[in-house]
């Protein structure tokens, strides 16, 4: 796992490398588990902006017990101390991450012409973790920060850290094969991260 902290154009963590090798091999179990077009819906059905023409799915909804999920159980350890702090360390303005104790996740998945136009979280952080099947089969689908023309570009086992309230997108999928839902598209585990002050 290595942790960079981004101050320029905005401050943001970009982690490289973030699930171990056990780690993805449970995940893309799970992913693998999910990918197909009876549980995989339009991204507006699910409850994203309409305009959006990705896949999805909210894992929250999946399972009545996020503990019978690999992918809920492994992403955890975004709020480890080490990733809290070295948010935290950015900005004075980011104290609440210590308090962030609610996480709501969706699975996203790209194929060929997807992508997420401009828009904004609800929640106050957002963490997404980013996955693709090697050898990359696809271009695009980089993380676009319109507001600053900043572009972060997608690796493969990367996770991004940043103020949800940020205007951000997608840029397009081009996938080199057109079979419907192949696996071979770009995921993301979005992670919104909220306070919950019903929970003690």
């Amino acid at each position: 796992m290595i942790i960079l902290k981004i101050t320029d154009p905005f401050p943001h963590l970009i982690i490289e490398d973030f699930y171990s090798e056990d780690e993805l091999k449970l995940i893309w179990q799970e992913l693998d588990f999910l990918t197909s077009p009876h549980k995989l819906i339009p991204a507006n059905i699910d409850g994203s902006i309409q305009s959006s023409n990705a896949l999805s799915l909210s894992l929250n909804n999946v399972y009545k017990d996020l503990r019978h999920s690999n992918i809920a159980s492994i992403n955890k350890k975004i709020l480890l101390p080490k990733i809290k702090d070295a948010f935290l360390s950015l900005s004075e303005f980011f104290e609440h991450i210590t308090m962030v104790n609610n996480m709501f996740i969706k699975i996203k998945y790209y194929e060929n012409g997807h992508n997420y136009p401009k828009h904004q979280d609800i929640a106050r952080f957002t963490g997404i973790n980013y996955l693709y099947k090697e050898p990359k089969k696809f271009e695009g689908g980089d993380l676009y920060f319109d507001d600053y023309n900043y572009k972060i570009e997608l690796k493969n086992n990367m996770f991004v850290l940043f103020i949800g309230c940020l205007w951000h997108s997608v840029t397009p999928i081009v996938l080199k094969e057109h079979a419907y839902i192949t696996g071979n598209g770009k995921y993301s585990i979005t992670n919104f991260l909220s306070i919950d002050e019903t929970i003690r």
